[in-house]
């Protein structure tokens, strides 16, 4: 039985899955990882990853080419999203982050990232939408038994806005609601009209509301995997965060530095998402982009 790593290389995070199966509905866990690099700063200003960004990064991956040693793992895999598409020397990082992992590090465009988000978010056959909101931009997949009917990829990432629209900390009323109609404009072309079914939030964004209201001091994927997180709360939370310095969400609600800084715009961006959806919850789901880079890796098809 063969063992492989999932990476995700993402604007803001950097996540790997270490699973052994035989297909992608027989496997085990056997690690999973997350850690921030915020990859994608600056870039939608300079057009650029920088230096100090690819060596975040670069550390990052690092260690995750030792546990992969450790794990003694047959295949790796990773992903670059939208830092690394967008940026002009986006090739020669992914290059770079090959020779660091030992591995293929291949750059996604939105359509294939919004396929493999539901493919690894969604695990029955009743038709679902996955709302997977990133640090440069946001996916969006309805689609039934693994047959995607829309895949929308949007420019509404939580580092690409808040670097936008927050001049302060916390943001004035006015950039609230500048990033507000911003997002409002982006999703008004999309036409949601007939969507039945259930709604999924990944990533870090939803991941990090599902522990805020439960009251965890730490991340628990027991209690937050398949969380129902309702609209009304997701309101809530949005407009309590909004009116937080980032230091007081770090330390009230156990955030990291560089997640507590831009969740205010990731709580708005799902906010405005579930409500063009006219949902009245979303599931909150772990797993994401990685999982459906390990399934396909298990399928054979990477």
């Amino acid at each position: 039985m063969k063992t492989y790593a999932a990476v995700d290389i993402g604007t803001n995070t950097i996540l790997m899955t270490i699973a052994k199966g035989t297909s992608p509905n027989d496997f085990e866990v056997l690690d999973d990882i997350h850690s921030i690099a915020r990859l994608g700063e600056g870039v939608g200003k300079d057009g650029v990853i920088s230096t100090a960004a690819f060596r975040r990064a670069e550390a990052i991956l690092a260690e995750y080419r030792r546990i992969i040693i450790q794990h003694k793992v047959d295949k790796v895999q990773a992903v670059g999203t939208s830092a690394m598409r967008d940026a002009a020397n986006g090739s020669d990082i992914a290059n770079l982050f090959s020779h660091t992992l030992s591995g293929d590090v291949k750059i996604i465009q939105g359509d294939e990232e919004a396929q493999l988000n539901f493919i690894g978010t969604v695990e029955d056959d009743v038709k679902s939408a996955v709302i997977d909101i990133g640090g440069g931009s946001t996916e969006i997949v309805i689609g039934e038994s693994a047959n995607i009917g829309i895949r929308i990829s949007t420019s509404l990432g939580v580092v690409r806005l808040s670097e936008k629209f927050f001049r302060h900390d916390p943001p004035l009323a006015s950039e609230v609601e500048a990033m507000a109609n911003f997002i409002q404009n982006e999703l008004i072309n999309i036409d949601f009209a007939g969507f039945y079914g259930k709604t999924y939030a990944v990533a870090g964004t939803a991941t990090s509301l599902a522990a805020i209201d439960l009251n965890l001091k730490m991340f628990d994927r027991e209690l937050i995997h398949n969380y129902i997180l309702p609209f009304h709360k997701i309101d809530a939370i949005a407009s309590q965060l909004l009116s937080m310095p980032s230091k007081n969400i770090e330390t009230e609600y156990n955030i990291p530095p560089k997640r507590a800084d831009v969740l205010p715009a990731g709580a708005m961006i799902l906010k405005e998402i579930t409500c063009a959806m006219s949902r009245d919850k979303v599931i909150v789901s772990c797993n994401g982009l990685r999982y459906g880079v390990l399934k396909q890796m298990l399928a054979g098809s990477f």
